[in-house]
């Protein structure tokens, strides 16, 4: 099978097939198709003993993406086939599961520009269109809490990762998959030019987190208040329905094949 060509590369379906190994258990499942799919197969694996494999044929492959690298099938076969396997994170966000990343505010905003016009070939493009979803973004003062700390902020921007890919873009590049712990990244100084600009730099991986947008990491983060909010999860967007958005990060529950680099 050939490699899926350009970036906007997206398959008429996306199935889930079964890899069964073992007539009384499955000894891997494997999800072909997006981090939509990927996360719909993965949330059934908690603590489980069968396997996960990626076979990338959605639009972005963020879950891929972060764990592998640049989509690949003669890479993803490889990885799948090799009998050899690791644990990494999950969370849940007020019981729903995730295995990449939640965004609130811009995310989601660019989220649908871009599944609309298609990534563009040009930061510069992308600058305009971050521009665009911030400006659908309607401010609201809220309470976030990390661990023990806890403040009260009014961002543009603010989103949850385990694994570095949002939407095509490397938002959280320090993220680690296995140790238990998100970065969380929101905007003090408000300004459509500040996440442009932000946007752009992520675009060609030269964004040096700063005062203006800062990160942090945590194990238990808790928003308020949301209700009503859109929501991005997974190459998803919800409607949340709940005043406070409560996530926990869970250590090394889910299985997933990675042939070694030797």
């Amino acid at each position: 099978m050939n490699r899926p060509q350009g970036r906007n590369y997206r398959p008429p379906y996306q199935p889930v097939f079964y890899l069964v190994l073992n007539h009384r258990r499955p000894t891997g499942i494997i999800a072909c198709g997006g981090d939509g799919t990927v996360s719909t197969v993965a949330q059934h694996l908690i603590r489980r003993f069968t396997g996960l494999g990626i076979f990338p044929l959605g639009r972005f492959n963020n879950i891929y993406r972060s764990l592998y690298g640049e989509p690949d099938i003669a890479r993803a076969t490889e990885h799948i086939l090799s009998h050899q396997s690791r644990r990494i994170d999950h969370g849940l966000a007020s019981g729903r599961f995730f295995l990449g990343s939640i965004g609130l505010g811009l995310i989601p905003e660019l989220f649908e520009i871009i599944s609309h016009k298609g990534m563009p070939h040009f930061a510069i493009s992308l600058s305009r269109y971050a521009a665009q979803a911030a400006a659908a973004v309607t401010p609201m003062p809220l309470s976030v809490k990390i661990d023990a700390f806890q403040f009260d902020l009014t961002p543009l921007i603010i989103n949850i990762n385990l694994l570095p890919y949002s939407i095509g873009l490397p938002l959280t590049p320090s993220s680690i998959d296995d140790d238990g712990k998100g970065e969380v990244i929101f905007d003090f100084k408000q300004g459509k030019s500040i996440l442009s600009s932000f946007i752009r730099h992520l675009y060609k991986r030269k964004y040096i987190y700063s005062d203006e947008i800062r990160m942090f990491r945590g194990e238990r983060i808790s928003i308020s208040p949301v209700l009503g909010k859109k929501l991005y999860i997974d190459g998803e967007i919800i409607e949340h329905q709940s005043p406070t958005l409560d996530i926990e990060i869970f250590e090394k529950k889910i299985i997933i094949f990675q042939k070694v680099k030797k």
